[in-house]
Protein backbone atom coordinates (compact mmCIF):
# COMPACT_ATOMS: atom_id res chain seq x y z
CA UNK A 1 0.00 0.00 0.00
CA UNK A 2 1.36 3.42 -1.04
CA UNK A 3 1.03 6.27 1.44
CA UNK A 4 0.81 9.68 -0.20
CA UNK A 5 3.03 12.34 1.31
CA UNK A 6 1.08 15.01 3.24
CA UNK A 7 3.65 17.53 2.02
CA UNK A 8 2.90 16.65 -1.63
CA UNK A 9 -0.83 16.96 -0.96
CA UNK A 10 -0.35 20.42 0.58
CA UNK A 11 1.72 21.59 -2.41
CA UNK A 12 -0.92 20.40 -4.89
CA UNK A 13 -3.67 21.97 -2.80
CA UNK A 14 -1.83 25.30 -2.75
CA UNK A 15 -1.32 25.19 -6.52
CA UNK A 16 -4.99 24.47 -7.12
CA UNK A 17 -6.01 27.25 -4.73
CA UNK A 18 -3.69 29.65 -6.54
CA UNK A 19 -5.16 28.70 -9.91
CA UNK A 20 -8.68 29.26 -8.58
CA UNK A 21 -7.60 32.65 -7.23
CA UNK A 22 -6.20 33.59 -10.64
CA UNK A 23 -9.48 32.56 -12.27
CA UNK A 24 -11.48 34.68 -9.81
CA UNK A 25 -9.25 37.68 -10.50
CA UNK A 26 -9.66 37.04 -14.22
CA UNK A 27 -13.45 37.05 -13.93
CA UNK A 28 -13.21 40.35 -12.07
CA UNK A 29 -11.02 41.83 -14.80
CA UNK A 30 -13.57 40.80 -17.42
CA UNK A 31 -16.24 42.92 -15.79
CA UNK A 32 -13.86 45.88 -15.45
CA UNK A 33 -12.49 46.00 -19.02
CA UNK A 34 -15.19 44.17 -20.97
CA UNK A 35 -14.64 45.27 -24.61
CA UNK A 36 -17.59 46.13 -26.83
CA UNK A 37 -17.44 43.99 -29.96
CA UNK A 38 -21.07 44.56 -30.96
CA UNK A 39 -19.95 46.50 -34.06
CA UNK A 40 -18.99 43.14 -35.58
CA UNK A 41 -22.67 42.19 -35.82
CA UNK A 42 -23.02 44.13 -39.07
CA UNK A 43 -19.53 45.28 -40.01
CA UNK A 44 -16.72 43.20 -41.48
CA UNK A 45 -13.15 44.25 -40.63
CA UNK A 46 -11.17 45.47 -43.62
CA UNK A 47 -7.97 44.25 -41.97
CA UNK A 48 -7.37 42.12 -38.89
CA UNK A 49 -4.29 42.32 -36.68
CA UNK A 50 -3.02 39.03 -38.14
CA UNK A 51 -3.51 40.33 -41.68
CA UNK A 52 -1.59 43.52 -40.86
CA UNK A 53 1.25 41.49 -39.38
CA UNK A 54 1.41 39.20 -42.42
CA UNK A 55 1.50 42.22 -44.73
CA UNK A 56 4.28 43.87 -42.73
CA UNK A 57 6.40 40.72 -42.69
CA UNK A 58 5.97 39.86 -46.38
CA UNK A 59 5.77 43.44 -47.67
CA UNK A 60 3.22 42.21 -50.19
CA UNK A 61 -0.53 42.35 -50.73
CA UNK A 62 -3.00 40.42 -48.60
CA UNK A 63 -5.50 38.22 -50.46
CA UNK A 64 -8.90 38.14 -48.73
CA UNK A 65 -12.45 38.14 -50.13
CA UNK A 66 -15.51 38.17 -47.89
CA UNK A 67 -18.22 35.59 -48.63
CA UNK A 68 -21.52 35.37 -46.68
CA UNK A 69 -22.02 32.34 -44.48
CA UNK A 70 -24.96 30.95 -46.46
CA UNK A 71 -22.89 30.88 -49.66
CA UNK A 72 -20.04 28.83 -48.19
CA UNK A 73 -20.35 25.18 -49.18
CA UNK A 74 -21.66 23.03 -46.32
CA UNK A 75 -18.86 20.51 -46.85
CA UNK A 76 -16.35 23.26 -46.11
CA UNK A 77 -18.20 24.58 -43.07
CA UNK A 78 -18.46 21.06 -41.65
CA UNK A 79 -14.84 20.14 -42.36
CA UNK A 80 -13.56 23.24 -40.60
CA UNK A 81 -15.65 23.11 -37.45
CA UNK A 82 -15.15 19.33 -37.09
CA UNK A 83 -11.38 19.72 -37.37
CA UNK A 84 -10.93 22.90 -35.35
CA UNK A 85 -13.67 22.83 -32.70
CA UNK A 86 -16.20 20.00 -32.83
CA UNK A 87 -18.15 21.32 -29.83
CA UNK A 88 -18.31 24.89 -31.19
CA UNK A 89 -22.10 25.01 -31.47
CA UNK A 90 -22.70 23.97 -27.86
CA UNK A 91 -19.93 25.61 -25.81
CA UNK A 92 -19.80 29.23 -24.63
CA UNK A 93 -16.52 30.13 -26.28
CA UNK A 94 -14.13 29.08 -23.53
CA UNK A 95 -12.78 25.72 -22.45
CA UNK A 96 -12.44 26.18 -18.67
CA UNK A 97 -10.22 23.12 -18.40
CA UNK A 98 -7.85 24.81 -20.86
CA UNK A 99 -7.70 27.95 -18.69
CA UNK A 100 -6.68 25.92 -15.65
CA UNK A 101 -4.11 24.01 -17.71
CA UNK A 102 -2.64 27.20 -19.22
CA UNK A 103 -2.23 28.87 -15.82
CA UNK A 104 -0.72 25.76 -14.22
CA UNK A 105 1.71 25.24 -17.11
CA UNK A 106 2.76 28.88 -16.96
CA UNK A 107 3.64 28.77 -13.27
CA UNK A 108 5.37 25.41 -13.64
CA UNK A 109 7.46 26.23 -16.72
CA UNK A 110 7.42 30.07 -16.69
CA UNK A 111 6.45 30.08 -20.35
CA UNK A 112 3.31 29.78 -22.43
CA UNK A 113 2.71 26.32 -23.87
CA UNK A 114 0.44 26.38 -26.88
CA UNK A 115 -2.89 24.68 -26.28
CA UNK A 116 -6.04 24.06 -28.25
CA UNK A 117 -8.22 27.14 -28.81
CA UNK A 118 -11.89 27.25 -29.66
CA UNK A 119 -13.07 28.86 -32.88
CA UNK A 120 -14.35 31.81 -30.83
CA UNK A 121 -10.90 32.26 -29.26
CA UNK A 122 -9.25 32.12 -32.67
CA UNK A 123 -11.59 34.84 -33.97
CA UNK A 124 -10.70 37.02 -30.97
CA UNK A 125 -6.99 36.44 -31.54
CA UNK A 126 -7.07 36.93 -35.31
CA UNK A 127 -9.06 40.16 -35.27
CA UNK A 128 -7.83 41.93 -32.14
CA UNK A 129 -4.56 40.43 -30.91
CA UNK A 130 -1.22 39.00 -32.04
CA UNK A 131 0.64 35.65 -32.13
CA UNK A 132 2.60 36.71 -29.01
CA UNK A 133 2.78 33.99 -26.37
CA UNK A 134 2.33 35.44 -22.90
CA UNK A 135 -0.08 34.93 -20.04
CA UNK A 136 -1.33 38.51 -20.36
CA UNK A 137 -2.03 38.07 -24.09
CA UNK A 138 -3.86 34.83 -23.36
CA UNK A 139 -6.01 36.53 -20.73
CA UNK A 140 -6.88 39.28 -23.22
CA UNK A 141 -7.89 36.56 -25.68
CA UNK A 142 -10.31 35.14 -23.10
CA UNK A 143 -11.80 38.58 -22.42
CA UNK A 144 -12.40 39.27 -26.12
CA UNK A 145 -13.84 35.78 -26.53
CA UNK A 146 -16.38 36.41 -23.78
CA UNK A 147 -17.33 39.65 -25.52
CA UNK A 148 -17.79 37.96 -28.91
CA UNK A 149 -19.96 35.24 -27.38
CA UNK A 150 -22.01 37.87 -25.54
CA UNK A 151 -22.68 40.20 -28.47
CA UNK A 152 -22.65 37.90 -31.52
CA UNK A 153 -24.52 34.79 -32.61
CA UNK A 154 -22.64 31.53 -33.09
CA UNK A 155 -23.32 31.72 -36.81
CA UNK A 156 -21.79 35.20 -37.02
CA UNK A 157 -18.71 34.16 -35.04
CA UNK A 158 -18.21 31.21 -37.37
CA UNK A 159 -18.76 33.43 -40.41
CA UNK A 160 -15.98 35.72 -39.17
CA UNK A 161 -13.70 32.75 -38.61
CA UNK A 162 -14.33 31.36 -42.08
CA UNK A 163 -13.55 34.73 -43.65
CA UNK A 164 -10.48 35.73 -41.62
CA UNK A 165 -8.67 32.48 -40.76
CA UNK A 166 -5.28 32.16 -42.42
CA UNK A 167 -4.85 29.61 -45.23
CA UNK A 168 -1.45 30.63 -46.59
CA UNK A 169 1.29 33.22 -46.04
CA UNK A 170 -0.90 36.06 -47.32
CA UNK A 171 -4.16 34.19 -47.89
CA UNK A 172 -7.04 34.80 -45.51
CA UNK A 173 -10.55 33.39 -45.59
CA UNK A 174 -12.13 30.44 -47.37
CA UNK A 175 -13.09 32.37 -50.51
CA UNK A 176 -9.58 33.62 -51.20
CA UNK A 177 -8.16 30.19 -50.32
CA UNK A 178 -10.56 28.30 -52.58
CA UNK A 179 -9.87 30.59 -55.52
CA UNK A 180 -6.11 30.52 -54.96
CA UNK A 181 -5.73 26.76 -54.53
CA UNK A 182 -8.61 25.35 -56.59
CA UNK A 183 -9.56 28.09 -59.05
CA UNK A 184 -13.19 28.46 -57.98
CA UNK A 185 -15.41 29.93 -55.28
CA UNK A 186 -15.90 28.48 -51.80
CA UNK A 187 -19.55 27.94 -52.70
CA UNK A 188 -18.73 24.83 -54.74
CA UNK A 189 -15.84 22.95 -53.15
CA UNK A 190 -15.70 19.17 -53.21
CA UNK A 191 -15.56 17.07 -50.05
CA UNK A 192 -11.84 16.40 -50.59
CA UNK A 193 -11.10 20.09 -51.22
CA UNK A 194 -12.99 21.00 -48.05
CA UNK A 195 -11.02 18.50 -45.96
CA UNK A 196 -7.75 19.65 -47.55
CA UNK A 197 -8.34 23.29 -46.65
CA UNK A 198 -9.35 22.40 -43.10
CA UNK A 199 -6.27 20.21 -42.74
CA UNK A 200 -3.77 23.05 -43.21
CA UNK A 201 -5.29 25.40 -40.60
CA UNK A 202 -2.84 24.53 -37.78
CA UNK A 203 0.15 25.67 -39.90
CA UNK A 204 -1.15 27.59 -42.94
CA UNK A 205 2.13 29.36 -43.67
CA UNK A 206 3.99 26.04 -43.99
CA UNK A 207 1.39 23.59 -45.28
CA UNK A 208 -0.39 23.43 -48.63
CA UNK A 209 -3.51 21.52 -49.72
CA UNK A 210 -1.94 21.09 -53.17
CA UNK A 211 1.29 19.48 -51.92
CA UNK A 212 0.27 17.81 -48.65
CA UNK A 213 3.04 16.34 -46.51
CA UNK A 214 2.46 13.20 -44.45
CA UNK A 215 1.02 15.18 -41.53
CA UNK A 216 -1.49 16.98 -43.75
CA UNK A 217 -2.44 13.71 -45.46
CA UNK A 218 -3.16 12.14 -42.06
CA UNK A 219 -5.25 15.14 -41.06
CA UNK A 220 -7.22 14.98 -44.32
CA UNK A 221 -8.00 11.32 -43.66
CA UNK A 222 -9.16 12.04 -40.09
CA UNK A 223 -11.32 14.97 -41.20
CA UNK A 224 -12.96 12.92 -43.95
CA UNK A 225 -13.74 10.19 -41.41
CA UNK A 226 -15.30 12.75 -39.07
CA UNK A 227 -17.36 14.25 -41.88
CA UNK A 228 -18.64 10.81 -42.81
CA UNK A 229 -19.47 10.00 -39.19
CA UNK A 230 -21.30 13.25 -38.38
CA UNK A 231 -23.11 13.60 -41.71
Amino acid sequence: MTIKSPHLFIIRHKKLSFVLLILLVFVGVIFLIFPNTSWLKEHNPKMTNFMKLAQQESKSKIYQIFIPYHRIDKHLRDAIYLSEDASFWIHHGIDWHEIKTVVLQYFQTHRMVRGASTISQQVAKNIFLSPERSLFRKLKEYVYTFSLEYYLSKRRIFELYLNYAQFGKNIFGVEAASRYYFGHSADSVSVLEAASLAAILPAPARWSPLKPNSTVEKRIKIILERMLKFN
